[in-house]
């Protein structure tokens, strides 16, 4: 037979277990909770990090990217010149006497230099013009390199080969080519001396004065 004691042990000892059970699963409630919010904060630093760090590496690639864009454009900065010429003979030229004193260079200078050159008489025409200091050498859009090769024929500095100003000194209709002589150009004969054309410069029949070098009287 049991004993009122014994019951009551039995009694208190259920009762210490199931408290013990309840402590148990609260400690663990909160151990996970603990653990949950530690996570939680982690995550969130790591990201900052993460952030940071993108934010770093594009402030780098823009910078690299910056400098890059500006060396490109320093070296894109040459001029290239037009080789491509025009056969002599389809190259529109007016030749201008501007000479302001030289009867007939025109005519002489188309004759003598241009038409044995390759320049088609037909596509070649003389005119008087005002006096300028230098011959120069004007083209049309297109006829630099056509106008560098005249100024090597007549052996006229590259810098009195200019762009055709608007509006030309001449008429020139539809050519290609302006040539302004100055006092500066000459024509040489075969024999070496000077001789003038046609007044005008027209580049018809010439009347040509010769004059020795020697000692002599002038031919005429």
């Amino acid at each position: 037979m049991t004993s009122p004691r014994s019951s009551d042990e039995d009694r208190f000892s259920k009762a210490a277990g199931a408290g013990n059970a309840a402590t148990r699963g609260v400690i663990l409630i909160v151990v996970a909770v603990v653990i949950g919010i530690v996570v939680i904060v982690s995550g969130l630093d790591r990201e900052d990090v993460i952030d940071d760090g993108d934010e770093a590496s594009d402030t780098t690639t823009t910078e690299a990217s910056s400098e890059t864009t500006t060396t490109t454009t320093e070296s894109t900065t040459t001029t290239e010149v037009p080789t491509d010429t025009t056969p002599p003979e389809d190259v529109k030229i007016v030749v201008a006497n501007a000479s302001g004193g030289v009867a007939g260079l025109a005519g002489t200078t188309k004759d003598q230099i241009l038409v044995p050159a390759g320049y088609a008489a037909e596509n070649i025409e003389t005119v008087d013009a005002s006096p300028v200091s230098t011959t120069t050498i004007f083209y049309t859009e297109g006829n630099e390199a056509n106008a560098a090769a005249l100024a090597t024929l007549m052996s006229v500095p590259g810098a009195q080969v200019q762009p055709m100003p608007d509006p030309p000194p001449v008429e020139i209709g539809e050519a290609d080519i302006l040539i302004m002589l100055g006092p500066d150009s000459g024509t040489t004969q075969s024999d070496g001396t000077q001789g003038t054309t046609d007044p005008g410069g027209t580049g018809g029949s010439q009347s040509t004065t010769t004059t020795p070098e020697g000692p002599g009287t002038a031919i005429d």
